[in-house]
């Protein structure tokens, strides 16, 4: 029965055996896939009926980011909960087929044998990476394709094209003159034949920096079509095929992001390469797949994996211990009227955090007990511990400023502490003073604690009237008293007396002298 739209109708032929075909999936590789949803995921599918997300239709739309361009040889998707049987995984319209991962695959259409038919039998899918590729960076590409059951011949020409802009279809007439992939398939010595295997395309190129997108088809001339003929019985004019897991991964050996690898004095680290290399060569005569490096010097690692021979070299770089480590010093015995200043002082370290809870380079603090800080540098979190000690202040006190009379002396004392240092020069415990001024001393105890104080110190002359006013009086009135204030002592009156009082019975000039309760 003849098929009107050739691939994309196939009849449904159940495989009598399949056979998973075991080959390196570049997805495992440990490097970062740049092609997104490499294995045809369903990512965008309406919600059916029961809640679940399921395949409804042939839809491209149904696995963004991918889309095709529209030519009328469209694309499939199978998928394992598609709701129409067609497209159901694995008895599929084009035959059974387990997908090579997961639960999608795709079928596209890559030649057909009528020239006039070359936009029609022919289709492109493309898609954005993951991020645009790096100049003059090497980058392995691989993909997995299988015949359908009813294609009665194959085309060996499928490969992968990656440009700045993706594909439309007003260009698909001059695909075979003006676009020359830069991933094809070997036809000579990977001839894509297989029903019941997955067939892995491969290969690597170097980019020109400015790729973006990715389209996968068959780029080749529609005169130089490179086709077998298989032992089928049908009478399709066009074929095609699976695809499934598509992979683009920049060609490494060694797991490593940067060219120079840092390693910290006094310490090792462990270089390795990424799983799927093999026939590994190290710099140094090593075949393992990690080796230990603690010395400064150029080395390079060598292997093969799916898309060939690949040499990494890289630089290794000691870092001096002055680079990475701190010291906060020895412990601090302080003084509580000081802060003791802390400071990681290394300029190649950053992200401070000390235990006061300051994430400053530096600290004041003058809270006894023990400190910590960390910090981070390129070997890693790096910390450091103090005690503080913190002694209290010496108690000075000088007393009250105070007024003495002149001939007086003041006694001044500090008190007990191990030195001392007086305005006076001194440096004894006390000083005598009899002279008014004023007076400070510094002093310093056995914890080398400071403390001062001052005190201001007047030498007056007594000026006390303790005798009344002058005073005339009529001779009858004679003798009267004259008394000076009880509180006096050393009393002397001009006539020899030290009574509180004395008898005038005469005029004249009478005096008095006395000392007052302060001395005076």
């Amino acid at each position: 029965m003849q098929q009107a739209n050739g691939l994309l109708h196939f009849f449904n032929m159940k495989r009598a055996f399949y056979i998973l075909f075991l080959c390196i999936n570049l997805n495992a590789f440990g490097q970062q896939n740049l092609i997104p949803n490499s294995s045809f995921n369903l990512t965008n599918v309406p919600t059916s009926t029961n809640g679940e997300f399921c395949l409804l239709g042939p839809f491209v739309e149904y696995i963004r980011p991918w889309s095709q361009i529209h030519t009328p040889s469209g694309i499939q998707i199978y998928d394992s909960c598609a709701l129409f049987t067609g497209h159901r995984v694995p008895f599929t319209n084009n035959g059974y087929q387990e997908p090579h991962s997961g639960t999608s695959f795709i079928v596209m259409a890559s030649y057909d044998r009528l020239m006039q038919s070359f936009e029609k039998r022919r289709s492109y899918i493309f898609c954005p990476l993951q991020s645009q590729l790096k100049k003059n960076r090497t980058y392995c590409f691989a993909m997995f394709v299988n015949l359908p059951d009813s294609a009665n011949f194959t085309c060996n020409n499928f490969g992968a094209y990656f440009y700045k802009d993706s594909l439309t279809y007003d260009i698909i007439n001059f695909v075979t003159q003006n676009i020359f992939p830069q991933i094809e398939n070997d036809a000579i010595n990977n001839q894509l034949t297989s029903y019941t295997e997955w067939m892995s395309i491969k290969g690597s190129f170097v980019a020109n920096g400015n790729e973006k997108y990715l389209t996968i088809g068959n780029f080749k001339s529609q005169i130089n079509p490179d086709t077998v003929a298989l032992p089928r019985v049908s009478d399709y004019r066009d074929t095609g095929f699976f695809l499934d897991d598509v992979s683009l991964v920049e060609l490494k050996a060694l797991n490593q992001e940067h060219d120079t690898l840092l390693v910290c004095a006094g310490e090792s680290k462990t270089l390795s390469v990424f799983p799927d290399i093999t026939n590994i060569l190290w710099s140094n005569g090593d075949t393992l797949t990690n080796i230990s490096i603690n010395t400064a010097g150029k080395y390079w690692v060598r292997g093969t994996n799916a898309c060939g021979t690949v040499t990494d070299t890289f630089w290794v770089k000691i870092l001096p211990q002055e680079q990475y480590n701190f010291s906060l010093g020895n412990d601090v015995f302080q003084c509580d009227s000081i802060n003791t200043t802390l400071s990681i002082s290394n300029p190649f370290l950053n992200n401070y955090l000390w235990s006061t809870g300051d994430t400053t380079q530096t600290i004041a603090t003058n809270q006894p007990g023990t400190i910590w800080a960390s910090s981070n540098s390129q070997c890693g979190l790096r910390t450091d511990t103090i005690n503080l000690f913190v002694f209290p202040a010496p108690q000075l006190n000088l007393g009250q400023d105070t007024s003495l009379c002149i001939g007086q002396t003041l006694n001044l004392n500090a008190g007990n502490f191990t030195s001392y240092y007086w305005n006076t020069q001194d440096t004894t415990a006390s000083i005598l003073l009899s002279i008014s001024g004023n007076y400070f001393v510094q002093v310093q105890d056995n914890n080398n604690c400071t403390a001062k104080d001052s005190i201001n110190v007047n030498f007056e002359q007594a000026n006390y009237k303790i005798l009344p006013p002058d005073t005339a009086v009529y001779k009858w009135q004679l003798p009267i008293t004259v008394s000076v204030p009880n509180d006096f002592t050393n009393i002397l009156w001009l006539d020899g007396s030290n009574q509180l009082s004395t008898q005038i019975a005469n005029a004249g000039i009478f005096s008095v002298v006395a000392k007052d309760a302060g001395g005076c």
